[in-house]
């Protein structure tokens, strides 16, 4: 996930974005993944989570984060919710069966968010 936020920790501009949808970021693995994928799915996600994020360099760039998790994602702990409620002061959506949001067509409660805060 961190490597999401590489613009924000090379871009030393003071651009503000209106709204950042992060749909299924996770900051962790669970067990069941790493059992599942195995050891080279770790090896390739250490990275990603080992490099240090500045959340406050990452939130002076928007005020509006939206995070959109499934109830039953393999991959993604619905615990991670919490984790960027603290980080980023999301707005967090979870939807019901949508496992990883590969056959997601939309995801209306979004563009609902979105739209109620317009600057």
């Amino acid at each position: 996930m961190s490597s999401n936020f590489k613009i924000f920790r090379n871009n030393n501009s003071n651009i503000k974005i209106k709204g950042i949808a992060l749909i299924a970021p996770w900051m962790h693995l669970d067990e069941q993944t790493i059992k599942e994928e195995g050891e080279e799915v770790e090896a390739i996600a250490k990275p990603w989570m080992e490099t240090p994020i500045d959340w406050d360099k990452v939130k002076s760039h928007s005020n509006n984060f939206i995070a959109v998790f499934s109830d039953n994602d393999p991959y993604v702990p619905i615990s991670d919710a919490e984790f960027f409620k603290q980080k980023l002061n999301t707005q967090t959506i979870i939807k019901h069966n949508e496992e990883h949001f590969n056959e997601t067509q939309e995801i209306p409660e979004l563009l609902k968010l979105f739209k109620q805060n317009k600057p």
